[in-house]
């Protein structure tokens, strides 16, 4: 059943957000980046969604490709490529933002108020309670805090 209804969501995604040409994997990325801390790579965005490294990096080539996100060296570490969105980008992942909405009332439409919330809390306990035993792991990533400005002048 669960499996079912993964692929009804799937499918209420494709179609809410065809016009982006985006798949819930796509935009799960985008999210993460746009969220994260400014200097995230690959991993962690593969930690936060709790996916491989390989199968988050597929997807990056693809949102490289289509100029939704850049990849450039880390200064720390030239191995590891820092990613960030373009403006395109930003501009696709807060339009399927604001389906996101839509698509999950579409899901649950067939329940009512009380059921919906009942259900999004058993989902909530069943992910966190599995995710220590899980082979990918979904680890949270705090969002990026704004920079203070210094007040302080610089001496000539």
């Amino acid at each position: 059943l669960i499996r079912r209804v993964h692929h009804m969501a799937v499918s209420a995604f494709s179609d809410e957000c065809a016009a982006l040409n985006m798949t819930p994997a796509q935009y799960g990325i985008l999210l993460v980046i746009r969220h994260g801390p400014p200097d995230i790579d690959q991993t962690r965005v593969a930690e936060a969604l709790g996916q491989d490294r390989a199968t988050t990096g597929q997807i990056l080539r693809g949102l490289e490709t289509r100029g939704l996100i850049e990849r450039t060296p880390s200064l720390t570490d030239p191995r590891c490529k820092i990613l960030k969105m373009t403006p395109e980008g930003v501009s696709q992942v807060d339009c399927a933002s604001q389906l996101a909405p839509l698509i999950q009332q579409r899901l649950l439409s067939s329940l009512t108020a009380e059921e919906g919330q009942t259900l999004m809390h058993l989902l909530h306990k069943m992910v966190d309670s599995s995710n220590a035993v899980s082979r990918t792991r979904l680890a949270l990533i705090a969002p990026a805090k704004p920079v203070a400005k210094s007040t302080k002048s610089r001496s000539r």
